[in-house]
């Protein structure tokens, strides 16, 4: 739980992207739904009994949940960088100085 809560709070400085809205930023709006469905399936899977099908589901539900904050989050704004630069290059603009 303190993983979790630990995560949460260190996920502003994760955020590598130049755009700050998921407006401009597909990939990181589709791993946001990815996020909140895996936090309802972690709510649900709380107060399951333990069996075996609920053991299963909440093990790949608590892996979603991570893998979306540790390598998700930092290698999107990493892609999303490398594409804007590449299409910026072929417009003749830097992307820093981009209006």
């Amino acid at each position: 739980m303190f993983l979790a809560i630990l995560i949460l709070a260190a996920a502003p400085m994760l955020d590598t992207s130049v755009f700050r809205s998921s407006y401009f930023k597909p990939v990181s709006l589709f791993l946001f739904w990815f996020f909140l469905a895996s936090s309802l399936v972690l709510g649900w899977i709380g107060q399951s009994i333990v069996e075996s099908p609920f053991i299963e589901i909440g093990t790949f539900a608590s892996i979603a949940y991570f893998a979306h904050f540790v390598p998700n989050l930092v290698a999107v704004g990493y892609l999303e960088q490398a594409v804007i630069s590449s299409f910026t290059a072929k417009r003749g603009a830097h992307p820093s100085k981009a209006n």
